[in-house]
């Protein structure tokens, strides 16, 4: 019976199907609780206790901050203790943050649970990935990863709806504590229901694993992938002004109610489309020349939005955006599947997400920017913004080499012992 191979156990295509299903529940209840809160976040912070655009950017870079720029620890603790383990661990602590942040009134109480909501989801968010990545075949990863995204999207068109429901009729704490129960609930499922042989970390697995000066070997040897997950930080510098910034520009001109049109829209158009997005992208271009064409096209959008005077060309600018983001996640994933060692795949997602995480501080600048633009009168203001880093990383990513080509490392490096070739320190290949 043909078998895959995860953390050196042997997994049954029956098991995978199973292991498979459990990870993309969880994806999906991550998504919809997330979008239920966040549609409302700025929203409740700015309108209802008046603080500045700029400070809930501070709160929610922050956030980010400690997710994905520390995924890379998280990752290698759940390539070391277990993804079941790790997946847990981060629902619970990331529960426990929403709540923290439903009844924070003061910056300090709203910086510290935000930091709490990060840090469950360092834990949570590479073993996923790097969960799913092992119990999928490698031929069909990139496709596996765009039907995650495209069932996520479903999840990320209904939770603002969700959210902006309950925030209209009961407020912002009963959001809050819905979202902390939806990932309550993932922790328990997880620990349920993933299969052992996903979620147990062998002793010969445990006492071989990486140590961490071997995973920053094998991450800075693959010099390329490294370039282009630090271009991509420019990507999400701008696209997270779509929960922070377009909605305080889609109230300001159109009202409360437009912000769940608009990103129910931005998640609505996902879902047919990214699928089939994905796959034709992959049939006529490579892999960075799609992030490139991403990163325009995303860019373009929240010009058009910024700069648009009515609903109608926001919708115009959601929709560019949308269908600029949808190849970013699935690519990006795909990318470090190939090239990252077998013994460190949950490290090597962890730092892919370090651009997420360092991109996150755009929601800092953005809504510094807003705020500029607001008190001196310039409405063009937060357009060039986006226009100047569009362009300039869509351009780098565009020459950028292929992150699959073999990293240069000199030929000492050829001479370690084998137990370093069997764990993927000295670089395959792919690269």
């Amino acid at each position: 019976m043909t078998t895959i191979i995860q953390q050196g156990l042997p997994l049954t295509p029956r098991r995978a199907a199973q292991a498979a299903r459990v990870l993309l529940a969880n994806s999906v209840l991550m998504i919809f609780g997330f979008f239920t809160f966040i549609a409302v976040f700025a929203l409740h912070y700015t309108n209802d206790l008046r603080f500045t655009a700029a400070v809930v950017g501070l709160a929610l870079a922050l956030r980010q901050l400690m997710q994905q720029g520390l995924d890379i620890f998280g990752g290698a603790f759940a390539d070391r203790f277990g993804y079941r383990f790790a997946i847990t661990l981060g629902c619970a602590i990331r529960g426990m943050g929403f709540i923290g942040v439903g009844v924070a009134h003061t910056l300090p109480q709203l910086l510290l649970s935000c930091a709490v909501m990060g840090f469950g989801g360092m834990f949570f968010d590479a073993a996923g990935t790097a969960a799913l990545s092992n119990v999928t075949a490698p031929a069909a990863r990139a496709r596996t990863f765009a039907l995650q995204a495209t069932l996520n999207n479903v999840a990320a068109a209904v939770g603002p709806v969700v959210g902006i429901a309950i925030y209209s009729r009961f407020g912002f704490l009963p959001v809050a504590l819905f979202a902390a129960v939806v990932f309550f609930w993932i922790g328990a499922q997880t620990a349920l229901f993933l299969p052992p042989e996903v979620s147990r970390v062998p002793e010969v697995v445990a006492e071989r694993a990486l140590t961490p000066a071997q995973i920053f070997r094998a991450i800075v040897l693959r010099r390329s992938y490294v370039r282009v997950i630090a271009l991509l930080i420019g990507f999400w510098f701008i696209i997270g002004q779509v929960t922070l910034t377009v909605p305080l520009r889609v109230a300001a001109v159109d009202g409360k109610g437009a912000v769940a049109l608009i990103l129910g829209l931005n998640a609505f158009l996902a879902i047919p489309l990214q699928y089939p997005l994905v796959r034709f992208a992959e049939r006529h271009l490579t892999q960075v020349h799609i992030l490139a064409g991403s990163v325009f096209l995303s860019g373009l959008g929240l010009v058009i939005i910024f700069l648009a005077p009515s609903l109608v060309w926001q919708i115009v600018g959601i929709s560019i955006t949308t269908v600029g983001s949808l190849a970013v996640g699935p690519i990006t994933n795909a990318i470090t599947a190939q090239v990252a060692p077998p013994r460190a795949i949950g490290a090597f997602f962890g730092f892919s997400a370090i651009s997420i995480g360092l991109g996150g501080l755009g929601q800092l600048l953005g809504g510094s920017i807003y705020d500029a633009q607001r008190t001196l009168h310039l409405p063009w203001l937060m357009g060039a913004f986006l226009a100047s880093v569009t362009l300039c990383i869509a351009f780098l990513l565009w020459q950028a080499p292929s992150p699959t080509s073999t990293p240069s490392y000199d030929a000492s490096h050829e001479a370690v012992e084998d137990i370093a070739s069997e764990s993927g320190i000295i670089p395959s290949p792919v690269g």
